[in-house]
């Protein structure tokens, strides 16, 4: 059984942003937005083209659709460790905005500098009530097999780190038959991995609609025994170490102490679990009151957790 380690960051000094959840959902409403960079506190690292370079691919995930990755792998023999991210939302992002993100996010730019292979990945888009689907799921897994095919990644060091919906599509990437070395979720959306979704009404805006917002306030109303059931079934599939990051401020926290967590230690599989105190949703991206400090500090813990499961440790470019 795994072991679980909590750790929280009591020792931080945050600065809170005075954006509401309203405004956030606001803002995420169209794919427009979703492909327009915006505003973030900390920068990304400069890590040149000519250090690694920005490569895309194209991938049948069936006969129906495909889908475009971007991923950047430091030049040399390698072979590197790699990590793919899964942004969050639940609307496809443009191949051009992960190209961006690949040279501007400040996570990401921050994992690269420290010698890790990036893949920018995305998924089809869906409708929150309609989370059951497998397309996205599909879309993931399709991802992680074009990814072992690549040249110079080491396969026993393959790690996906996902944010909200992101995270909770990289649960369920934890679950399958050839799941990533390990996992990494930074706020996940559990209440879309327990299927929780309600439907909104015939007149009611569907877009945006995000029911989870709502359930992670009455969690004890949708968190039924069937939902519970929907929800470890998928637990108990997980084989990859799980590294649990989050804040404490936005409410999908709420629903994540209530039946994520409980139900990754009910089965051994949450191994390690850190909370940054007083940021919000969006820290992972640089917004939500970060500092670079603090940013810099949950890069380290990302390779720290890495560095006991991987086979191949990352050499830093810088």
């Amino acid at each position: 059984m795994a072991c679980q380690n909590i750790f929280y960051r009591s020792d931080l000094q945050p600065l809170l942003s005075s954006t509401s959840d309203n405004e956030a959902i606001a803002t995420q409403a169209t794919d427009a937005n979703l492909n327009r960079p915006r505003r973030q506190a900390v920068s990304g690292v400069n890590i040149t083209e000519e250090v690694a370079p920005i490569v895309t691919s194209v991938i049948a995930v069936d006969d129906q659709y495909s889908l475009q990755i971007a991923h950047r792998i430091p030049k040399g023999e390698g072979p590197f460790p790699v990590i793919i991210y899964v942004h969050g939302g639940h609307r496809y992002r443009s191949l051009e905005n992960r190209i961006n993100e690949s040279l501007n996010s400040p996570s990401m730019t921050r994992l690269l500098a420290a010698g890790f292979g990036i893949v920018m990945a995305s998924f089809r888009s869906y409708e929150q009530f309609e989370a059951n689907k497998r397309g996205p799921v599909n879309d993931i897994s399709a991802i992680l097999e074009e990814v072992r095919s690549l040249p110079r990644i080491d396969l026993n060091s393959i790690i996906m780190l996902g944010h909200s919906s992101g995270g909770r599509l990289t649960l369920e990437a934890a679950g399958l038959p050839k799941p990533p070395t390990i996992i990494v979720v930074s706020e996940p959306a559990s209440t879309l991995l327990a299927e929780i979704f309600p439907v909104p009404d015939a007149n009611e805006n569907r877009e945006p609609y995000t029911p989870n917002f709502d359930v992670a306030l009455n969690v004890d109303k949708y968190y039924t025994a069937e939902k519970q059931d929907i929800l470890e079934s998928k637990v108990r599939l997980i084989s990859s170490p799980i590294l649990l990051i989050h804040s404490d401020v936005h409410r999908v926290n709420i629903a994540n102490d209530k039946i994520l967590i409980p139900a990754l230690t009910k089965y051994g599989k949450l191994t390690k679990e850190i909370n940054y105190p007083g940021y919000e949703h969006s820290y992972l991206n640089g917004r939500g009151g970060i500092t670079e400090e603090v940013m810099d500090m949950i890069i380290n813990d990302i390779i720290s957790f890495s560095n006991r499961y991987i086979k191949v440790k990352a050499i830093p470019l810088l």
